[in-house]
């Protein structure tokens, strides 16, 4: 199924290059949503990259998250002068570090994958996105306050990435 993912992404309908992804291939910026991170992206090709982030809970519970997947533009919804507007998929590996003192410090690891939304500026190396990822957590906490919750749930977030 991965494999047909991939295939589909490398098929996609591709606007054509702005700085973004073109000689401008590695990104960082911020993201706001269920989390606050710092992220980053490198695009290995027009329309395919790694992303990654890494932040903490912006609501005063006890862990921070990580966060490393594959990003496939699939669609083209808009080809302006200032900017192309385009959906894609990603998946990936999603991690969260406890450092509450209700639990002994613990891991939790397991898949992600979504959809979003992105703006890529022609002019500016520059990009915006809105996305959401559904993430299930294979492992993590099995006693204390937080034993057996949060173990699948969506993270919305948006953000924006600066490209050197």
């Amino acid at each position: 199924m991965l494999s047909s993912l991939i295939l589909l992404s490398s098929l996609a309908i591709a606007g054509p290059r702005t700085e973004v992804g073109a000689g401008k291939d590695f990104g960082i910026g911020v993201e706001a949503g269920l989390y606050y991170s710092f992220t980053g992206k490198y695009f290995f090709s027009d329309n395919a990259g790694l992303a990654f982030s890494v932040g903490a809970s912006p609501y005063g519970i006890g862990y921070t998250n990580g966060r490393v997947q594959f990003e496939g533009r699939v669609l083209e919804f808009a080809d302006w002068d200032f900017a192309d507007f385009g959906g894609y998929w990603n998946a990936g590996l999603a991690s969260r570090i406890w450092l509450d003192s209700s639990i002994t410090s613990s891991v939790q690891l397991g898949p992600t994958g979504g959809v979003g939304v992105e703006l890529r500026f022609k002019e500016a190396p520059a990009a915006v996105y809105a996305e959401t990822d559904f993430r299930l957590w294979l492992v993590g906490p099995k006693t204390g306050t937080y034993a057996g919750i949060s173990q699948f749930g969506l993270a919305p977030l948006v953000g924006g990435r600066w490209y050197f």
